[in-house]
């Protein structure tokens, strides 16, 4: 968090120290308040786009977990939206909670957007709309996504303030897709859901085949193997290409691919009974691939 959440830490009751896990962070489209295949970016024209933060929920609807009790209340909130596959226009953000009233430092490029606001109020756990955000596609195919980390600045993240403490003590229940942080070793992630929304063009390019990798992007095959769904990684530029698949808490389960000095084009890395090791129990997993300057993240289910 900012300065100013620092601040406001101290308003918090600390409780007994220990973990918060099993929240979930989304965006809607089209205000029905939920995340679905209707929600998308439109060409040509702005969109309104949601953010919404469960703080005691998983996607799945199951509570999320709190040690003591210490509840996953919210007095801040934090995050980075990230555009993949095209650039866009941050226009206009509009803080839904009145009672965080504290505006954090904006930052933004073409392809990610930071913003956060604090408050002294207290919200109590549960499903919140935070704020609403336009964006207008500039070129390419664009899938927005919520980022745990920025080449913005290291210090950038996803998540909310809370009174109970969170993995490290420090009030801030963070969003990220591994155990640990790596620009920031100090700071752990807490939750790992989320859904983002896509351009009607990226939409259509995920169910084709890829042609010459003219720019770095990842989809994700499932529907004709569910035991066995495969990554399509595109990538335009040589250099190092690393594949990580992780599990529901945040624990490495196998590196999949690790390429020092990759040439340039289209690899397929299969996510599960294929896999060099043998088969993975079914379950919901979460990858992450490091492409020279480039990352992507996202969620997979395997089914036996």
């Amino acid at each position: 968090m900012r300065q100013v959440t620092i601040a406001l830490i101290t308003m918090a009751t600390l409780g007994s120290a220990g973990p918060a896990t099993g929240q979930y962070i989304y965006l809607d489209a089209n205000g029905d308040g939920r995340n679905n295949s209707a929600d998308m970016l439109q060409p040509g024209v702005a969109t309104d786009i949601d953010v919404w933060i469960v703080t005691d929920r998983n996607r799945d609807g199951t509570s999320a977990r709190a040690v003591g009790d210490v509840p996953l209340s919210m007095f801040s909130y934090e995050f980075i939206l990230h555009a993949d596959g095209g650039e866009v226009e941050w226009g206009d953000y509009v803080n839904a909670e009145p009672s965080m009233f504290v505006p954090f430092r904006r930052r933004q490029d073409t392809h990610d957007l930071y913003v956060g606001y604090g408050g002294f109020e207290r919200l109590k756990p549960g499903k919140h709309r935070v704020g609403r955000v336009q964006v207008v596609i500039r070129s390419g195919a664009p899938q927005i996504s919520i980022a745990s980390e920025s080449p913005l600045e290291p210090s950038l993240g996803t998540s909310f303030g809370s009174e109970n403490p969170g993995l490290d003590a420090d009030n801030s229940i963070r969003f990220g897709p591994g155990g640990e942080n790596e620009r920031r070793p100090e700071a752990k992630y807490a939750w790992f859901d989320s859904d983002g929304v896509k351009s009607k063009q990226a939409a259509m390019a995920s169910a084709q085949t890829f042609g010459p990798a003219l720019e770095f992007r990842v989809t994700i095959e499932s529907n004709a193997a569910p035991e066995s769904p495969v990554l399509r990684i595109s990538t335009p530029r040589r250099g190092p290409l690393k594949v990580m698949l992780f599990d529901s808490r945040g624990r490495l389960v196998r590196a999949l691919l690790n390429e020092p000095d990759a040439v340039p084009g289209l690899r397929i890395v299969r996510l599960g009974r294929g896999t060099p090791s043998g088969a993975l129990p079914s379950g919901i997993y979460f990858y992450r691939v490091h492409a020279a300057d480039r990352m992507a993240h996202g969620k997979v289910v395997l089914l036996h």
